[in-house]
């Protein structure tokens, strides 16, 4: 049995909470009705896999992370589809997580580290581990979305960010 909508059970106790009855069946018509606004949340965030996923699925409306865009703290916008095309990483998923631009390199002043102090970034928790992810590119303040589904509580396989990277072997 799949797991049941989170958005789905808060509106299921607020409907007890009022003591206007209903059940998880009526709560889940009146959540997934119409569109939904829902904030994007500020960086420096901590967010879940699931809940990361599912912003870039609803801002950028596909599955395919390799399409989702990101801001780097120097104000750069790349995707990690774009990174791969242009060989400039051999894991695309580098592309969420580092200015390619830039680099790693030693000066930080120009770009600072992704995680660093007041920089913008999501840590994004997984397998027990944390990884800092460059925010979304992406200027609304909300984003708007269709009605809620079981796939809205579906994370997104992203190596290294979402899910440990394969083991290669060597």
């Amino acid at each position: 049995m799949p797991e049941r909508n989170r958005a789905v059970q808060r509106a299921a106790r607020r409907m007890r909470d009022r003591q206007t009855g209903g059940t998880y069946t009526d709560a889940r018509g009146v959540v997934r009705a119409g569109a939904r606004r829902s904030p994007i949340p500020r960086c420096p965030s901590m967010l879940e896999a699931g809940v990361w996923s599912r912003y870039g699925r609803w801002i950028f409306g596909t599955d395919d992370w390799q399409r989702w865009a990101v801001r780097t703290p120097c104000g750069r916008v790349q995707t990690p589809r774009d990174a791969a095309a242009a060989g400039l990483v051999a894991r695309p998923e580098l592309a969420l997580t580092q200015c390619l631009h830039h680099g790693p390199g030693p000066d930080h002043t120009t770009c600072p580290t992704v995680g660093s102090p007041g920089s913008a970034y999501y840590s994004v928790f997984w397998w027990h581990a944390k990884t800092p992810v460059l925010p979304f590119a992406f200027d609304e303040p909300y984003v708007v979305h269709g009605p809620l589904t079981e796939t809205d509580d579906i994370d997104v396989i992203v190596p290294g960010i979402t899910r440990p990277l394969a083991d290669t072997g060597a």
